[in-house]
């Protein structure tokens, strides 16, 4: 539930795997029927319970990804119970490692969206003041001293 009205930025994502992060509608449908496949939707409500048709909550299925960093991330390790990754916060310019991208278009990360080029064309970077636009370089090896696989 949301307790006022978010201006109509096109995302909030700040999260983890299991975190559920906010999408404006609109710019949900520019990235188009990707992300259908991509995420679970939900619907957001204000507090009198009515749903807000401009948003609409999200979170990735089997395509979260964790954008890595230099030796000064940040790493909490896996929960003992179910074996999930819990925390990563990169330090340093941010990267992905080739090893971890599949055939998804769209990845869910802790940090926002990771979009292949094409989507990227779709989203065009002037069309959504306040979004912020990075590339991201895809690397072999991990610069964090961490293994590969978190």
């Amino acid at each position: 539930m949301l307790r006022f009205q978010p201006p109509s930025v096109p995302i909030n994502a700040l999260g983890g795997p299991g975190d559920i992060c906010v999408v404006y509608h609109p710019f949900l449908d520019i990235l188009g029927e990707q992300a259908v496949d991509a995420f679970y939707f939900g619907n957001v409500l204000d507090p009198g319970g009515n749903r807000l048709e401009d948003f609409r909550t999200y979170r990735a299925k089997d395509n979260f990804i964790f954008l890595r960093g230099n030796r000064e991330s940040d790493y909490r390790g896996r929960c003992k119970a179910c074996g999930q990754r819990r925390r990563y916060f990169p330090g340093g310019k941010s990267y992905v490692l080739s090893r971890d991208l599949g055939a998804h278009a769209i990845y869910g990360t802790h940090m926002g969206l990771l979009v292949n080029e094409e989507v990227f064309g779709r989203i065009g970077g002037k069309r959504w003041p306040g979004l912020g636009v990075e590339k991201i370089p895809v690397l072999d090896e991990p610069r964090d001293g961490l293994p590969v696989d978190l």
